[in-house]
């Protein structure tokens, strides 16, 4: 989630869910779960939503063309490390989670 949506936010979310959306046709939302793999079909209890709302859709579509602006993107560069744009602290966090079991933690 970008920052802009983050700003619409009264408060800051623990955790966060790893959906997938997309809108059809300027009248279908589709939002959910399921990763487009067989490991989803037979495997994952994944689930999604079909909503059937020009509203909705069009709201919807509106944040998907922000979130997608150029300006939120990774640059992809030699030169360009996005770690450098993290506190050290977060850079640490991240380090001992890798290494440290999450009950300790």
């Amino acid at each position: 989630m970008t920052e802009h949506m983050y700003k619409k936010l009264p408060t800051t979310p623990i955790f966060g869910l790893h959906a997938k959306t997309m809108t059809i046709d300027d009248t279908i939302t589709v939002v959910g779960t399921y990763n487009l793999d067989p490991r989803s079909a037979h495997l994952n209890t994944e689930s999604f939503a079909i909503i059937h709302s020009p509203e909705i859709t069009e709201h919807v579509s509106a944040a998907m063309k922000v979130e997608m602006e150029p300006e939120n993107a990774w640059r992809i560069t030699a030169d360009f490390n996005p770690d450098n744009e993290v506190s050290v602290t977060k850079r640490v966090g991240v380090k001992l989670h890798r290494v440290v079991p999450k009950n300790i933690l």
